[in-house]
């Protein structure tokens, strides 16, 4: 419903494996409203993303077929240049929904330009909490 939007969507879970398999689960719902164009752009993000290690896993490949369907998983198994490659798409908007998981905080994960966006979240989250009560 928020893609038909053209809105973009961070999920949070609780595992780096639920992160996968939301992603997957979503992304098969997106991928057939996808263009022709669409698809083809897509298409190199995921080559891209296996490109990043000489001998891609089972995770890069599982991330590449996830992107090929406009979605991506994000947390730290990830190497620094795929995490990189997830945020510049998502923040392009050619990534629509992002389910991730940061063990520590439950926080969405933003890249180090993006240091002060984190620290607002962190203050809008505490005060959201805060307000429950």
């Amino acid at each position: 419903d928020i893609v038909e939007k053209g809105a973009q969507s961070l999920v949070f879970v609780n595992t780096r494996r639920s992160s996968e398999a939301e992603a997957e689960r979503v992304g098969t719902q997106l991928y057939p409203k996808l263009s022709t164009k669409e698809k083809k752009e897509l298409a190199r993000i995921a080559e891209k993303i296996l490109d990043v290690l000489s001998s891609p896993t089972k995770q890069c490949k599982r991330l590449a077929e996830c992107l090929k369907k406009r979605i991506a998983f994000h947390h730290a198994g990830l190497t620094h240049k795929q995490k990189d490659l997830i945020e510049e798409n998502f923040r392009e908007g050619k990534i629509k929904v992002q389910p991730g998981y940061d063990g520590e905080y439950g926080i969405p994960i933003f890249s180090e330009e993006d240091k002060r966006q984190q620290e607002e979240y962190i203050v809008q989250q505490k005060q959201v909490t805060l307000g429950d009560f």
